[in-house]
């Protein structure tokens, strides 16, 4: 849900203060999942992931997800802080809801 009082730009909501589109993030330079420096690609922890947090902010994504594992495996749900540093990061509007994450490391 989003604070349509946040917006930068005006945008058209749906009913429910959500927006249709993909953030695209070009030329990452750094990943950090709870503060520690990764250097391999994202990949699931668990089958299930819901976004609790989005926040974009200039070059910088932050996001706290939560990883969903469903039984019977077992294993309890986890939450990670996920803070994602990039040249280039931008919201394109489309008819169904995606977030994608265009990853290309420069290291």
């Amino acid at each position: 849900e989003i604070d349509p009082s946040a917006l930068q730009e005006e945008i058209i909501l749906s009913k429910k203060n959500t927006m249709k589109g993909e953030l695209c993030i070009r030329n990452v330079k750094k990943i950090f999942i709870n503060d520690d420096p990764i250097h391999d690609p994202l990949k699931m922890k668990y089958p299930d992931t819901e976004i609790l947090s989005l926040e974009v902010c200039d070059t910088k994504v932050s996001l706290l997800v939560e990883w969903k594992n469903s039984p019977p495996k077992g294993q309890p749900n986890d939450v990670s802080h996920i803070e994602i540093e990039a040249e280039e990061i931008y919201w394109r509007m489309r008819k169904k809801l995606r977030v994608q994450v265009n990853r290309v490391l420069n290291y």
